[in-house]
């Protein structure tokens, strides 16, 4: 029995010998590495907000250009491995997993896709995607992200198997927008909103009030007709109209005359200012008077007195 212990705690003592020499290998490698990588130079690109550090003993190009899609172009002494940058401006806001899917649309001779994975922040929030392929002893990978109407890719090339140093330069990628850009952004959106429906209010608002012109014009025509059965029945019983019957008519006669006259004046105007083609299209905006006078849309008043 006690042989048996004595062995037991030698193993144990073994055990832990290695596995304190295995923690400082691992730990010296790692300060090694830690070390190495505190004399990274950090690129901050400003036109598109975003920063990333690469080794100091990197060769690395910024584009001064912000019209072009290659911000960035990095690669190690010895050229096996290389990173680059792209940024995709749209028009309207991307969507990162089709923005991800469109990798072989965006960049040829990938290779092989051997693995996908998503990146969350807060293990909710979907913050990027990387896609990993293999083709002919070169390892690519691409790492997507977005930003409002901005798509980045951060490109990356070894002729090796290593990947620790991309862990290390992905890990610093950065993309950052000044607060002042991201509420200008979000207001941008509402106002567009916003004036989108102001646009379309204030549209209802024109095409009912010429569609009103049309109603007015009917209702001078329906007074004058009762005026004109007035006065012949009062001719009948020997009776005069008096001052009120030719103030009604005159009320009447403006109803009609003033919008017809001035779409005259106005379709006039236009013809003279417009081509031809231009000025057919404008007739369209007769329609609302139409459906005013005929009583389409535009529901005759059932009040007397606006006929008087």
């Amino acid at each position: 029995m006690k042989n048996y212990q004595m062995s037991l705690s030698s193993q144990s003592r073994s055990i832990f010998l290695t596995f304190f020499v295995f923690m400082s290998i691992s730990y010296t490698h790692a300060l090694g590495l830690t070390s190495n990588y505190n004399n990274a130079r950090t690129f901050k690109n400003e036109k598109f907000y975003f920063t990333i550090k690469l080794p100091a003993d990197w060769k690395t190009d910024e584009s001064p250009k912000a019209n072009v899609e290659l911000q960035l172009f990095s690669q190690s002494p010895d050229n096996q491995q290389s990173l680059s940058i792209y940024v995709i401006k749209n028009d309207e806001d991307i969507d990162l997993e089709k923005f991800a899917a469109a990798d072989t649309m965006l960049f040829k001779n990938l290779g092989e896709l051997v693995d996908s994975r998503k990146i969350r922040e807060y293990l909710i929030v979907l913050k990027a995607i990387e896609k990993s392929y293999k083709t002919n002893g070169r390892t690519t990978k691409l790492l997507f992200q977005v930003k409002n109407n901005l798509g980045y890719v951060v490109v990356w090339q070894s002729s090796g198997q290593d990947i620790l140093r991309y862990s290390e330069i992905a890990d610093t990628f950065n993309v950052s927008w000044p607060f002042a850009k991201i509420v200008a952004s979000w207001f941008t959106g509402i106002w567009s909103w916003i004036l989108g429906i102001i646009f379309f209010l204030v549209g209802i608002g024109f095409l009912y009030l010429i569609g009103k012109t049309g109603q007015l014009v009917r209702r001078g025509v329906e007074t004058k007709k009762a005026l004109t059965i007035f006065k012949k029945e009062a001719s009948r019983e020997e009776l005069e109209v008096n001052e009120k019957w030719h103030l009604y008519k005159k009320k009447s006669s403006l109803q009609i005359v003033v919008p017809v006259l001035g779409w005259g004046l106005l379709y006039f105007t236009l013809f003279f200012i417009f081509s031809l083609k231009i000025f057919l299209f404008s007739l369209l905006l007769l329609i609302p008077p139409f459906l005013g006078y005929f009583g389409i849309f535009f529901v005759p008043s059932e009040d007397p007195d606006d006929y008087i």
